[in-house]
């Protein structure tokens, strides 16, 4: 295409034809300079080979050019793509549709048939910015090109994404600035980063982006809210703020990543109102500038599984980077991936459930692996304590054996000292803390839950009640001795009042070598009645003898 000059007439093309003559037609804009001498945007329209049609106007300031540039860009019609020229600063349709020529041509949004490339191999790449002036409804954007591509509104305008995908190639990455929020349901795709910037302006994100490759990172609170849900399935999540909330997060392969802002001091954190899926890992983004502590915290009322990974340690020269984790919220989050943390972890809320046999917690800055604040531990897993650190419950903490409604074991391994410690809720008020489901006797782990320590020592306060248990008879339940917590090491603490009934059956707690173990046997109102009907057999016996006498 030959550059063009302002000093051809507006009206006219090369032939001599009428300009207004109605066309199949593509727009552009360049800069170009008029016979006074003053800088001018011309409107081009090109059919080829047949015309060619250029009007002229004064220059806008560059901030409203850039806008009624995207309002050109927004008239296209439906179906159409739309390619992004920084070179002659324009957009071009290379569809089968064209672009109005007669004025206002510039009206329409962008509809959801729509879409854009920035930046494409036959005109060029490099960085620049786009900047659009109203609300907008898209279908596909797509960066093709080495090096950032900006978009950015001129007041507070959200672009809408109707089930579109936003494709950011290698080395092209799209950055979302000041003003202008990205909305609706879409897909990430290719290995290039879509990034978040930018407080002014912004609106939470609202709908559910699924992330095949490349990165989406956030970086200021209010670009995300209860509503901003992800699935997350080869690409990777990151967030990089001190308080960054979210909805739901599915992690079924890629990664989520939390990262931290600036350089030193802040810490990063995410809490979500949801999180499971299939595979995957949480981590942390590495940043050896900054190891100041992040947080990961699922904040949930729904019950969910995740079968990924946490690696909460990332060790690198000369620093280690951790991950605390929380669980929060009335539901159920089950872990049956490989786990491991490296400083608190927290139960606060509903049950933390660890399934998996591949755990590792430990504190680097105090003697608690784990503490359960509130709400339920559980599990049928192995969970590895490692450094001397304790698992503490709380005064409103709960403890459980195996699964809920299920008989099952969990096995706790203080590989270097540590202790399970029960002390706290042992003097507090509460009762029910300590759940078991029990059938026969015949196999600890199967037929009815055990505790079982491998390592450190059991703390049970002083004064652990029967009370203090929440029993629950399962089939087979009946008379016998069934061993609860089972140690390599003396019992520390003492027991308070030991008696009680389970199901219509006596029972008392007591410690037995390195045990906790509870003895049932039937009811004296049982035996009672059992002892009478033998005695009135007896009796009936000696009349028959009597009388056959």
């Amino acid at each position: 295409m030959q550059t063009k000059g302002a000093s051809r007439p507006a009206s006219t093309n090369k032939s001599g034809q009428d300009a207004h003559a109605p066309v199949e037609s593509r727009l552009s804009t360049y800069l170009v300079k008029s016979p006074d001498h003053r800088n001018t945007v011309c409107t081009e329209a090109v059919q080829p080979v047949q015309m060619t049609i250029m009007k002229c106007k004064p220059l806008l300031p560059l901030r409203l050019l850039l806008a009624a540039v995207f309002a050109a860009f927004l008239s296209a019609a439906q179906g159409a793509t739309l390619n992004y020229n920084p070179e002659n600063f324009g957009w071009f349709d290379t569809g089968n549709q064209s672009w109005g020529v007669t004025p206002p041509p510039y009206n329409t949004n962008w509809t959801s048939g729509d879409s854009a490339i920035l930046g494409n191999a036959t005109v060029g790449g490099g960085t620049y910015s786009v900047i659009f002036d109203q609300n907008t409804t898209v279908g596909d954007v797509t960066t093709t090109t080495s090096g950032n591509k900006s978009l950015s509104s001129s007041g507070t305008n959200i672009m809408t994404l109707n089930n579109g995908t936003i494709q950011t190639d290698p080395g092209g990455g799209l950055v979302v600035r000041e003003g202008a929020t990205i909305q609706g349901n879409y897909t990430k795709a290719g290995n290039g980063t879509l990034a978040h910037e930018g407080s002014t302006g912004k609106a939470a994100y609202v709908g559910t982006a699924t992330i095949n490759a490349g990165t989406i990172y956030y970086s200021q609170a209010a670009q995300l809210g209860a509503s901003s849900n992800f699935v997350i399935s080869g690409g990777t999540l990151l967030s990089r703020q001190n308080t960054l909330s979210a909805g739901s997060v599915v992690l079924n392969s890629g990664a989520l990543s939390v990262g931290r802002p600036g350089t030193s001091g802040a810490s990063g954190s995410l809490t979500v109102t949801s999180f499971s899926g299939a595979g995957g890992t949480v981590g942390l983004e590495n940043n050896t500038a900054n190891t100041s502590l992040r947080g990961f915290t699922v904040n949930q009322a729904t019950n969910t599984t995740f079968a990924g990974n946490i690696e909460g340690v990332l060790a690198t020269t000369g620093s280690t980077q951790r991950l605390q984790f929380t669980k929060s919220g009335t539901g159920n989050l089950t872990l049956s991936g490989t786990v491991t943390l490296g400083t608190l972890t927290t139960v606060s809320g509903g049950t933390l459930l660890i399934n998996g046999n591949t755990t590792n917690f430990s504190d680097v800055s105090s003697t608690t692996a784990i503490s359960v604040t509130a709400g339920t531990l559980a599990g049928t897993g192995t969970i590895t304590i490692t450094g001397g650190d304790n698992v503490v419950l709380g005064a409103a903490g709960k403890l459980t054996a195996g699964l809920e409604s299920t008989a099952g074991l969990t096995t706790y391994n203080f590989s270097s000292g540590g202790s399970l410690d029960l002390t706290t809720a042992t003097a507090s008020a509460n009762t029910g803390w300590l759940k078991f489901e029990l059938g026969s006797d015949a196999l600890a782990g199967t037929s009815y839950d055990q505790i079982n320590l491998l390592g450190g020592s059991l703390n049970i306060g002083t004064g652990l009640n029967f009370s203090d248990f929440d029993f629950t008879a399962l089939t087979g339940f009946g008379g016998g001795n069934y061993v609860l917590f089972q140690t390599p090491g003396t019992i520390l603490g003492s027991l308070g009042t030991t008696t009680g009934t389970v199901n219509g059956f006596n029972t008392t707690l007591s410690i037995s070598g390195n045990n906790l173990v509870m003895n049932v046997v039937p009811e004296p109102s049982s035996l009672a009645l059992l002892g009478g009907a033998l005695l009135l057999t007896l009796v009936r016996r000696r009349c028959r003898q009597s009388d056959s006498r």
